[in-house]
């Protein structure tokens, strides 16, 4: 275990209003996404583990690139890569607790400044909470929910469980869609009756590395609200809400009593503490506002938790919960409505609920009803990720093997894009308008604007340009396979091209190597060398994962990678400028080159297709 030390509560060294929900000694967790800084990066849409405090977003991602929490022995190297804590969440006990001393150690006026001396740190990792999204801090992997609370009996059986749609937990903020009722003609309406039951609920966490320790087993709670309809015969669960950020059982050890779980160990320490929530509800138009406010002893909270969990065990065995699961433990409060009752709630209403223990805080559990008349009468809703990015602006050379690559990903993912040639013989690589794009001078470059920020971009280099393209579009075909094994053999391939024949036979190259030794080396005959012992480590590997994997492209897969894009240009080159019996030396590769040739994706990449075709087939 590393030597990470705990700190005492207190101040930090950053600017925290007295009022935070979120002061030091919570840190809680949770996932965001956010557009700061250089918003035309696709990058920053991406979902990041994060921590909050005060009113400041803390990547954690980042603080761990940085090394920060490189002194936590056993702490995953993709712990906080997202885009949920489930990984984070799988840690036994004993990894979390050391996190989160460290980043008190690194917020604590007295800690350590290894984040407070580095303002390039600070800019990189630091978000202001107005600026995020938040989304689901954890993919759910089940809900369960009592239906009763715990009998007082400490040998009573397993209370009620629910087992609910994992896939219905949403997190807060967002719509939630009520359900259609059949009505007495046969027609359906959404329902106008509708309960919304108020729970804390905690998050499993990984196993304790000490076995009998219930309340190791938690990661955090977070506040949720189950929403029944009850027009039917029977009352109908359709959605729950989750509070955005998960406060540990660190964070709340203070107010935790001390209680005997069922295998008669204790957990927890005495100091009675109330959860104190608040409840409202805010019409549609405005009109309709009703609010309450509850409390609960959070002793008595963690006590149902640690209790159901060890009844779980001891029914079910060690292995019946796994990290990331979700257990609504305690019933805090219900909000009723009835058809024309002044509680009742409609489409577009919204209930807001709020809780703290002590000044920590879960975030606010906000949840809008929609019924499916009010969703397809709304506009739909603009600049989804991929809407950022337009305009697409492909600057390459026709004969250019790299830029013939990036034409085959733009028509993989059926993007549109004006292909603008750059004459390299003419020298146009090497004008000031051109170096503005990519100081290098080479070809090809991808122009795109950012319509968030309303700048234009570029990006060079055909392996860049490709993964950019991917984290743009995800759901759009990738050119890198989804099988693991795939991917890997792919990132090789690439690299034999990339790295270790497309550089040393170019002709710019071979021709000035030529020039410099005065015709001792034959530049052709150089090259020739050098793309014949490339393809001749490619056809062996080609032709090894074919056998492996029984798919007829060069991964052994069923339809062209990224692999294929590298390696048929190539091919092109060693046919045309340096004459090699592509067929006779190498025949797996070429069986791959004619499925590629008559493949959607290619067909129109070629470059005799392009405005600038050269008057022959060779590549540079």
């Amino acid at each position: 275990m590393g030597n990470t030390q705990a700190v005492q509560p207190g101040s930090s060294w950053m600017d925290v209003p007295s009022d935070t929900s979120f002061p030091i000694t919570n840190l809680p967790f949770g996932v965001c996404s956010t557009t700061k800084g250089d918003a035309s990066s696709p990058l920053v849409a991406q979902k990041r583990c994060v921590t909050i405090l005060g009113d400041t977003i803390v990547d954690l991602g980042v603080l761990q690139d940085a090394g920060v929490f490189d002194r936590i022995d056993g702490l995953s190297a993709q712990a906080f890569a997202g885009p949920t804590l489930n990984k984070f969440a799988s840690h036994p006990r004993e990894i979390r607790m050391q996190v989160r001393r460290r980043l008190m150690e690194l917020f604590h006026v007295d800690g350590d400044d290894v984040l407070r001396s580095n303002e390039a740190l600070q800019t990189v990792a630091f978000s202001n909470a107005a600026d995020v999204t938040m989304h689901m801090p954890i993919d759910v992997k089940a809900y369960s929910s009592v239906q009763q609370q715990l009998p007082e009996d400490e040998n009573g059986t397993l209370p009620s469980l629910s087992n609910l749609k994992s896939a219905s937990v949403q997190v807060s903020g967002g719509q939630l869609l009520l359900p259609q009722i059949a009505t007495k003609d046969g027609a359906h309406e959404a329902c106008k009756v509708v309960d919304c039951e108020v729970k804390i609920a905690c998050i499993i966490g990984g196993a304790s590395i000490e076995s009998g320790k219930s309340d190791d087993r938690i990661f955090g709670y977070c506040i949720v609200s189950d929403w029944v309809a009850q027009d039917g015969a029977a009352s109908m669960h359709f959605g729950s809400v989750m509070s955005p950020w998960i406060v540990t059982s660190f964070a709340l050890k203070p107010f935790m009593s001390k209680r005997s779980d069922a295998s008669g160990q204790e957990n927890g320490s005495t100091v009675k503490k109330q959860l104190e929530m608040t409840f409202e509800s805010v019409g549609s138009k405005g009109s309709q506002q009703n609010s309450a406010a509850k409390s609960s002893d959070f002793a008595d909270i963690h006590a149902d938790a640690v209790d159901l969990i060890s009844r779980s065990v001891a029914q079910k065995g060690p292995s019946s919960l796994q990290a990331g699961e979700m257990l609504a433990c305690h019933i805090l409060h219900t909000i009723p409505s009835g058809n024309g009752s002044s509680n009742s709630l409609f489409s577009g209403d919204t209930v807001k609920v709020d809780g703290h223990v002590s000044r920590i805080g879960f975030g606010s559990c906000d949840t809008t009803l929609q019924s499916v008349a009010d969703v397809e009468s709304q506009p739909e809703e603009v600049l989804a990720p991929a809407e950022r990015y337009c305009d697409f602006k492909l600057y390459g050379y026709a004969a250019s093997s790299s830029t013939w690559r990036v034409r085959i990903a733009l028509h993989a993912k059926k993007l549109s894009f004006e292909n603008i040639p750059v004459d390299l013989k003419a020298g146009e690589h090497r004008t000031p308008e051109f170096l503005a794009k990519n100081p290098h001078g080479q070809v090809p470059v991808l122009e795109y604007k950012d319509v968030a920020s309303d700048e234009i971009k570029y990006m060079s280099q055909s392996v860049a340009i490709i993964e950019l393209l991917d984290s743009i579009y995800p759901d759009k075909k990738s050119l890198y396979p989804h099988d693991g094994r795939h991917k890997v053999a792919a990132r090789e391939m690439v690299e034999i091209v990339n790295a270790g024949i497309q550089p040393l036979q170019n002709r710019v190259l071979v021709g000035t190597l030529q020039q410099l030794s005065e015709g001792k080396i034959d530049g052709k005959e150089f090259g020739h060398s050098v793309i014949t012992k490339g393809l001749r480590s490619l056809e062996v590997l080609a032709k090894a994962h074919q056998q492996e994997f029984l798919g007829p492209y060069s991964v052994g897969s069923f339809a062209p990678s990224i692999a294929d894009a590298y390696i048929i240009p190539q091919l092109n080159n060693a046919v045309n400028v340096y004459g090699v019996d592509v067929a006779t030396e190498f025949p797996t590769l070429a069986k791959v080159a004619k499925l590629c040739a008559e493949h959607p994706w290619f067909l129109p990449s070629h470059p005799s297709k392009q405005p600038d075709a050269p008057p022959a087939a060779g590549v540079v």
